[in-house]
């Protein structure tokens, strides 16, 4: 049987094109934090978010439920970076 080459890849930074920045190190580790730290507290089924800087738990049923407008200034950026 050949050995196999494994890698790890994290899909969210090939999607947005280039390797995670500090910011994205720091986002990532509290929201990880507070993920777990929510679970030790028994609380199950939230979605973990940040909201003016502070951490915030949103039930997964609402969270999925919530549909937002992109708002026309995003989708103008979009198109001039997609050109």
């Amino acid at each position: 049987m050949p050995l196999l080459e494994v890698r790890v890849c994290i899909l969210g930074h090939i999607q947005r094109g280039g390797s995670p920045s500090c910011m994205d190190r720091l986002i990532a580790s509290r929201m990880g934090y507070h993920a777990v730290e929510s679970l030790v507290e028994g609380r199950h089924n939230v979605f973990v978010g940040i909201v003016n800087n502070k951490i915030n738990y949103l039930p997964l049923d609402e969270a999925v439920k919530k549909k937002q407008r992109i708002s026309e200034e995003w989708l103008k950026i979009v198109k001039i970076l997609a050109t």
